[in-house]
């Protein structure tokens, strides 16, 4: 079973993603940029989504302290904002995607996760 860690201050928003993800995953959930950290770190996820308006150690810090360090987990941001220049730099380090919220397309959001899990 692939191993999906979500990184989301609200918690209606992580409970929501594994509502819409269903049972074929394992789910770990953390609120806040620390807690990503230490997750992240053990790279034992497939998948990462990452908001990047998180507390203490907002998302894209979160990023770019450990994707250098990830050899199996691959990182997806999830933003409510369009900011396009960080968008690019983190693209240019490795994220493999991006979940723009509100989530309108619950088909496509399932089908991503699904080819980022490969």
């Amino acid at each position: 079973m692939k191993k999906i860690l979500i990184v989301d201050d609200e918690k209606y928003a992580r409970f929501l993603y594994m509502e819409i993800l269903g049972k074929n995953y394992e789910f770990t959930e953390v609120e806040d940029g620390i807690e990503a950290i230490e997750e992240l770190e053990s790279d034992t996820y497939d998948l990462a989504l990452v908001d990047l308006n998180l507390p203490f150690i907002r998302g894209e810090e979160v990023i770019k302290q450990v994707i250098g360090k990830l050899k199996k987990t691959k990182i997806v941001i999830i933003s409510a904002l369009k900011q396009e220049e960080l968008i690019k730099e983190l693209t240019e380090l490795g994220i493999v995607g991006l979940i723009t919220k509100p989530i309108n397309d619950i088909k496509e959001l399932k089908e991503s996760v699904k080819k980022w899990c490969e």
